[in-house]
This record gives structure tokens, C-alpha cells and sequence, in this order.
């Protein structure tokens, strides 16, 4: 279990139960690589786990890092620590690519670092083979638009989740979910009326309305996507293929959750401003806090 300690600038490998094996970063804010120990982050968010490589959306130093799981060493894929609009084309330099504050990460099969960032309302595209940054999507206008590429617009996208050739894309401020299929770069609103427009209905995606979704998590052997609906906070799901928005009930009420992963049926739940994580059974509607330490 991986969980991003956004406040102590650290990244934390946990087992299920709760025991920290190993953390990833001094715990003090900075922007390092190298060993794990003396690495340093910025209010990092983000994570995404493909193979033996954890990927960071590095939130405050405006940058996607790279754990190294084998070893646990820290680089930085790209990011210059300051915020900036990035030059398409090959990256010769990782730190002179200025992003925008990057919230989220997806890695796609054919090794595409998806990049969700936030200040600027865009979708960049890095390739892990030929280390090039180009754009996927997104205006840089705060609007709920769809269409292809730069023609598209999203408003504050924060989390993102891949099956095949679609990204799923959490478009907060908008309270949206949107699609961008990687390949055609076409942008899809699947559940969301309008830029300011929020609300807490379930039901037709036609009708449904979610209030400031912070995360999104996909479940490989289910065609559902959860939704984390932190401004109402709830736990949504939106079945694919057209299907409905509907409310889990839990036993007891999130606080603004802002983390999610799922994996083998079991929901992962980081309950941000209960500063906690829970473990959510779909089977038999238990929930119950993780105890994270030492």
C-alpha cells in the first residue's frame, strides 16, 4: 500500500495492515534525488504504480518524479520547481521543463506518462521510450468543453485512471468526469452540467451531479469506476458503457477524500481531512480505518 503524505513531503510504502517498510523522502519539503533518505518532495499528490517504477505528481515543486522500487533511489522525469507552460518535443534537460502544477499520473500500457496539471488545465503526454513531452489536451481555458486535443478545455483536472486506450480524467473544479481517448485525443463529458455547476444526484449521467470529485480509482475486473465526491463527501461509482452514478452507502460519513485505489475488489481510501485511511469492503459493506506507523 502506497499513500502519499502530502503535508510531510513524503511518499509511504505501508502493508495492508498499516506498517510502514519503507518512506520515501527526508520528510522536509525540497526538491532532491537520489537515495531514498536524502530525496525530498513538495506536497506531492499524485501516485500511479506501474511495474517496479512509482510515479509522483510532485504538486509544489511542479514536477513528476520517479521511485525506483528495486533500490528506492528518486528522479525526476521532468519539472523545473517553478511553475511555466512546457515546449513540446524532445526533453534533453528533465529540469528545465516547467509544468503547472501536475495533481495526477497515469501510465498507460504502451508506457505514456499522463500528466494531470492542475494550473493550467491541461493534459500533457510524456513517452518513457523517446523522453518526449507533447500536449494531449486542453485550451488552458477554465471551461467544460469538449472536443479534440487543444480544443477541449478542463477545469482543475485532479486525478486520472487508464483502461486500454481511454483516460478517465477527474475534472474538479468542474465537477466532472471526462474521457480522452489516447490515440484520437477526443474529449468526452461523461458526467457533468457546466463549469460552476455541482450538486449531489445520482441516477442518468444526464442528470447526475458530484461536487468537487478529488479522485477517481478503476478496478480491473469490474467495469465500474469510484469516484471519491469529496465535496459531498460520499463515494460514488459510474458504471462504464453508459451506465448510472449511484452512492455507496457506508457506515460512516467521509471528510473530503481525496485518494483512492482499488485492487482485488478492496477500496483503498485516503479520508484527507480526517487526516486517515480507510479500507472499504464492497462484499460486506465493512469500513475500517488503517492504522498507518511504525
Amino acid at each position: 500500500l502506497y499513500v502519499v503524505d502530502s503535508g510531510h513531503h513524503r511518499v509511504l510504502e505501508c502493508t495492508h495492515a498499516g506498517r510502514i517498510h519503507r518512506q520515501f523522502g527526508s520528510g522536509g519539503a525540497g526538491f532532491i534525488d537520489g537515495p531514498m533518505e536524502l530525496a525530498a518532495f513538495q506536497n506531492p499528490q499524485g501516485l500511479w504504480l506501474q511495474r517496479d517504477a512509482l510515479y509522483v505528481a510532485d504538486t509544489g515543486n511542479h514536477a513528476v518524479r520517479r521511485i525506483k522500487l528495486s533500490t528506492g533511489d528518486v528522479d525526476t522525469l521532468c519539472g523545473a520547481g517553478r511553475a511555466g507552460t512546457p515546449t513540446e518535443g524532445p526533453v534533453q534537460d528533465p529540469r528545465a521543463v516547467a509544468l503547472d502544477q501536475p495533481r495526477a499520473v497515469a501510465v498507460s500500457p504502451s508506457n505514456i506518462v499522463c500528466i494531470a496539471t492542475a494550473g493550467d488545465n491541461r493534459i500533457w503526454a510524456y513517452d518513457l521510450g523517446d523522453r518526449s513531452l507533447r500536449l494531449l489536451a486542453g485550451s488552458g481555458r477554465m471551461e467544460l468543453a469538449d472536443g479534440e486535443g487543444p480544443a477541449a478545455s478542463f477545469v482543475g483536472p485532479s486525478a486520472l485512471a487508464i483502461v486500454q486506450q481511454i483516460l478517465y480524467v477527474c475534472d474538479e473544479a468542474g465537477s466532472a468526469i471526462r474521457s480522452v481517448h489516447l490515440r484520437t485525443r477526443q474529449v468526452t463529458t461523461l458526467v457533468g452540467q457546466g463549469a460552476w455547476q455541482f450538486g449531489n444526484v445520482e441516477g442518468s449521467r444526464a442528470d447526475a451531479l458530484l461536487q468537487q470529485p478529488q479522485a477517481i480509482a478503476l478496478d480491473g475486473a469490474s467495469p465500474v469506476l469510484w469516484v471519491a465526491d469529496s465535496g459531498n463527501d460520499q463515494l460514488r461509482t459510474l458504471r462504464l458503457g453508459g451506465g448510472e452514478v449511484s452512492t455507496i452507502s457506508l457506515p460512516q460519513r467521509l471528510h473530503a477524500p481525496a485518494g483512492l485505489a482499488v485492487v482485488n475488489g478492496i477500496v483503498w481510501i485516503a479520508d484527507t481531512d480526517a487526516h486517515a485511511v480507510l479500507r472499504f469492503d464492497p462484499a460486506d459493506g465493512s469500513l475500517r480505518q488503517i492504522p498507518i506507523g511504525d
